[in-house]
């Protein structure tokens, strides 16, 4: 785990030392700042974040990053960056030649959209998660269905498992929180994995 402070004015923008990412203060106000985290090439992730308030940002590479409000003034932004950890990497994942790893069909594809379209819905309902943490979900989804189109399946599954769970470990969800994703994954995608709730707790 690697921290480093970055102070930002209004409109202005900084490359942290850990990482690739960049940090940008778009408007600041006493006690409270909007604060935008993306990374060359890709979306961007916006926070309005109050002192003390915390954001999640999943970067392309893998690497969780928290941003924390530790002094926010009209003219200043006092932030704390964490580099939570990397997401694991199935190096395997582009060549494996089990018979049981065989890529989704489009049809698979298109229910794999849909279902992770349903957690999206299913975990926003229950108060569990905070906006930050639902983005930083949302992030993983997408990624976990973007891999859905260049692994098999087997290699996939295994990649889904891994990845929500440090998502959950990296970020500290509550405990009720994590029980909550995990059940809403099993519901949603048990049409392509059976055992998904115990692969995921077992992870």
């Amino acid at each position: 785990m690697q921290r480093t402070k970055v102070v930002l004015a209004a409109n202005t923008s900084v490359l942290p030392d850990i990482g690739d990412i960049v940090v940008s203060a778009r408007s600041l106000f006493q006690g409270q700042a909007e604060i935008v985290v993306g990374y060359p090439g890709h979306p961007n992730a916006e926070f309005e974040l109050r002192t003390g308030d915390a954001g999640l940002y999943q970067a392309p590479a893998g690497d969780t990053y928290e941003v924390r409000a530790m002094s926010l003034a009209v003219n200043r932004a006092e932030l704390l960056l964490t580099r939570l950890g990397p997401e694991p990497k199935l190096a395997a994942a582009f060549t494996s030649s089990d018979p049981l790893n065989s890529p989704f069909t489009e049809e698979e594809l298109l229910k794999i959209d849909a279902s992770v379209e349903a957690v999206k819905s299913d975990i926003a309902q229950g108060g569990e998660f905070t906006p930050h943490q639902l983005e930083a979900i949302h992030r993983r989804l997408d990624e976990i269905k973007e891999g859905a189109r260049r692994m098999g399946r087997k290699d996939w599954i295994q990649y889904f498992a891994g990845s929500i769970t440090s998502l959950c470990v990296s970020a500290a969800f509550a405990p009720e929180a994590t029980q909550r994703l995990f059940s809403s994954i099993g519901s949603a995608f048990s049409w392509t994995f059976q055992a998904a709730p115990t692969l995921l707790l077992l992870t």
